[in-house]
């Protein structure tokens, strides 16, 4: 039975680590000025935009524009917010959390996955990070483990690639 139980959880592991970090072959070597891969636009006003949480949130940068804000939201004190990011390398990303007032809270960037799979972090509130490959970057914020008092509700993602 145990046997059994193990085989069964291994097989759901295995489909359920099926996602791809790869650029959808339309976007592969896209030309901008600014760096950043042509997505769909985004509203770019903090009213209207509906709060987002879920696994991976795609970011779109309305061109020519290499900035873009979000709000996002955690649900839980062991909510993630994972945001992707396709860029060209030789470029620089500069991003910034905050809560919806501005506050202090126990908000931060918590890692930052490479296309390669490689990952970098924990970093604070504001990350400036050098983007060494072409590809999508994972940006995964949340709360520190480490700190009391996880933050749970909205908070506004800035970024902007330079």
């Amino acid at each position: 039975m145990i046997r059994i139980s193990f085989v069964v959880i291994a097989a759901l592991a295995m489909a359920c680590s099926g996602a791809s970090d790869r650029v959808p072959d339309d976007l592969q070597g896209a030309d901008t000025a600014a760096g950043v891969v042509p997505a769909e636009p985004l509203n770019t006003e903090t009213e209207g935009v509906i709060p987002q949480s879920g696994n991976e949130i795609p970011l779109s940068f309305e061109q020519p524009s290499s900035e873009t804000m979000t709000i996002g939201k955690l649900d839980s004190a062991n909510t993630r917010a994972v945001y992707l990011i396709p860029v060209e390398s030789g470029k620089r990303l500069i991003a910034t959390v905050s809560t919806e007032n501005g506050g202090k809270a126990n908000l931060r960037f918590n890692q930052i996955f490479r296309p390669d799979g490689k990952s970098d972090g924990p970093f604070g509130d504001q990350l400036s990070y050098v983007l060494t490959s072409t590809g999508t970057y994972k940006l995964v914020i949340g709360s520190s483990k480490m700190a009391e008092d996880p933050y749970v509700g909205n908070f506004i993602l800035k970024v902007r690639i330079e």
